[in-house]
């Protein structure tokens, strides 16, 4: 038994030292929503757009995506490639590059923002006994097992939500839309792959895109 607390309070000890235990970074896809009465003929070739005023940034979604996107069978294109400036461009540029990319469907994902939470659990003081030393160092080192300190834990929760919307590039009208959050993500990059595949694996189900298995 007294083995089994000690592990407890190991793994807790552990988790104090390093301020947080909490988990890994998980995107899941919260809401989608279609329009009614549509009925999706598959899109083959996407113009992606990342709406955001950091370039960098811009770049790292519209890449992951059409990576992804051409992974799967269908053709896609950066925005960026069309509209190299960073911003909010005009209308009318938004349409010539429409007509150039020659795409049937306009991918449109924008960042609605983070959330954070941080929660604290109180460091206490585990002890079975009053520490009694005796029989020498051995004797020491037995009792000393029988009392020890728990700091206390601050663990932060981070939820970032990304909006992806599909129109079709014929009527720019939207027919598809998508909500995730990402719970304690670690780098844009790393997390950019697994975030577009859960997307385009919700459009494929819905029959938006024409994706190959």
């Amino acid at each position: 038994m007294r083995l089994y607390r000690t592990s407890l309070m190991a793994a807790a000890l552990f988790c104090g030292l390093f301020t947080s235990c909490a988990s890994g970074p998980s995107t899941k896809l919260v809401s989608a929503w279609q329009l009614p009465g549509y009925i999706p003929t598959g899109f083959h070739k996407v113009l992606v757009i990342a709406v955001t005023r950091d370039g960098g940034r811009r770049r790292t979604f519209e890449d992951a995506f059409s990576y992804q996107l051409f992974a799967r069978g269908v053709t896609a294109i950066s925005s960026y490639t069309l509209i190299p400036q960073d911003g909010q461009v005009p209308n009318d540029k938004l349409e010539a590059a429409i007509r150039q990319s020659g795409a049937d469907a306009v991918l449109a994902t924008r960042f609605l923002g983070t959330n954070t939470n941080v929660s604290y659990t109180q460091g206490y003081v585990y002890a079975t006994a009053a520490p009694v030393y005796y029989g020498g160092f051995y004797g020491y080192y037995g009792s000393a097992w029988g009392y020890d300190y728990v700091p206390p834990m601050a663990t932060t929760t981070t939820v970032v939500t990304v909006e992806t919307d599909v129109f079709d590039a014929a009527k720019l009208e939207m027919v598809w839309s998508g909500t995730t959050q990402t719970t304690n993500p670690t780098s844009l990059n790393q997390e950019m792959a697994g975030w577009a595949k859960i997307i385009i694996d919700a459009m494929a189900q819905r029959g938006v895109v024409s994706v190959q298995p």
